[in-house]
């Protein structure tokens, strides 16, 4: 399933009751009020888009998913 949302003023998507935030990205400073793609896989963990870019991953209750290139960081 996926579905387009608009970035609240807050960095974060609404979805399902949950409210995930957009972790720092090095490519751009915010989102804020950009249209960003939600997507949630058959086992229910959800992904974050901007066009082709994954923004985030995170777990069926909304805590975000860390990557290694975000811990490398």
């Amino acid at each position: 399933m996926q579905e387009d949302r608009q970035v609240g003023r807050d960095n974060c998507v609404g979805w399902a009751g949950k409210s995930l935030q957009i972790p720092q990205q090095t490519h751009r400073h915010h989102y804020v009020r950009a249209t960003v793609q939600v997507r949630q896989y058959p086992d229910g963990l959800l992904a974050l888009f901007d066009g082709p870019r994954c923004l985030a991953r995170y777990q069926t209750d909304g805590t975000l998913v860390e990557t290694e290139s975000a811990n490398a960081a």
